[in-house]
């Protein structure tokens, strides 16, 4: 199923087809809702509800290219039952989730990701997809997007950066990409906002996708304010969505069985060191005793307002203890080795 879920989000001709058949139907409200029908139908037999849903947005994505309002958006989309059971078992797996939260060493987690990107600026190594997965988990952006292509960075203080480039998530005022907003760091910021340079100079050599990129998108970007990174992704969106799938069909096997060996888990995938990213930074940052966690997930991952489902997502890994970063705090979380769960005991 994987093959067809990476193919099917980048299948260009079949929406191609999709695109031409609704032009030629011109202003036919008959014909139109039949192509889209069909459009929907086949997507259903095919994929994951997740990959239909992607692969609507970028039908709608092309349609609105046309005409904002077309009458096509009125058909190309899922319907209400269609949507109420995809949240449905989201909402079932979240929760199935919540019951049974694997533990990790936060202490362990950021020493490893630290020493990822600190053994390849001294040279220990050369790996780019490393330092990749190190930069993911002291940063919690995504690999493949926010790491490998959309992402820049910024130094606020020692803890924290200003972070541009979001995936996936719409600022509210339209645009594709979340404006540029402020996210803790895992390590002290310089050692991230240097790896992040090499990344960006060197290891982008080694991806063959990447070098055209580098010359027509990114020559000058990190000598520009956020804001005008903001606008110059805004604008080559549809070019960066394609680069983005290249870059990830190249590296992602080679990611996935690194992030499996360094961390000593079969289990554990690329997605994790966001997950894990998350807990780290609540218990790090957050004042546990006021601070919702979900809400405080919602905030540093740059989910959209109001959205607090996706943060519950975030929340299926569980220190194993916590760590009193200032040597003051009042809490600490125990182990309960006889069922894996977690009791807040304080001091």
């Amino acid at each position: 199923m994987l093959y067809f879920i990476i193919w099917g989000v980048m299948d260009k001709k079949r929406i191609s087809k999709f695109v031409s058949l609704i032009n030629k139907a011109r202003r036919n409200e008959a014909k139109i809702k039949t192509t889209c029908e069909d459009q929907l139908r086949y997507y259903k037999k095919v994929f994951t509800m997740n990959t239909v849903r992607t692969n609507i947005s970028l039908c709608r994505r092309e349609i609105k290219k046309i005409d904002p309002n077309h009458i096509a958006l009125k058909y190309i989309n899922l319907s209400d039952d269609d949507w109420a059971e995809f949240r449905s078992k989201y909402s079932k797996q979240v929760e199935a989730n919540l019951q049974d939260r694997n533990l990790f060493d936060q202490i362990e987690f950021v020493n490893v990701c630290e020493a990822l990107v600190s053994d390849y600026l001294n040279g220990k190594h050369k790996s780019y997809q490393k330092l990749s997965i190190g930069m993911a988990g002291l940063t919690g952006r995504r690999i493949f997007s926010e790491i490998l292509i959309y992402g820049r960075f910024e130094i606020v203080d020692r803890d924290h950066l200003l972070f541009s480039g979001q995936a996936k998530s719409r600022d509210k005022s339209g645009g594709l990409f979340k404006k540029p907003y402020t996210i803790p760091a895992l390590a002290d910021t310089e050692l991230i906002y240097e790896g992040w340079l090499k990344l960006r100079e060197k290891s982008w050599n080694q991806i063959d996708y990447a070098k055209h990129f580098l010359k027509k998108i990114t020559k000058n970007s990190m000598a520009i304010s956020a804001d005008q990174h903001h606008a110059l992704f805004e604008k080559k969106y549809d070019y960066l969505v394609g680069v983005r799938q290249k870059i990830k069909d190249s590296v992602s096997k080679d990611v996935s069985k690194l992030v499996k060996k360094i961390f000593d888990d079969k289990e554990m995938q690329a997605k994790s060191l966001r997950t894990m990213y998350a807990v780290t930074a609540y218990n790090k940052f957050a004042d546990i005793k006021t601070y919702d966690e979900t809400v405080y997930i919602k905030n540093i991952l740059g989910h959209s307002e109001g959205d607090l489902q996706t943060a519950h997502s975030y929340k299926q890994c569980s220190i194993i203890y916590f760590l009193c970063w200032d040597h003051k705090c009042e809490w600490k979380f125990q182990v309960n080795k006889k069922n894996s769960s977690i009791n807040l005991l304080k001091n």
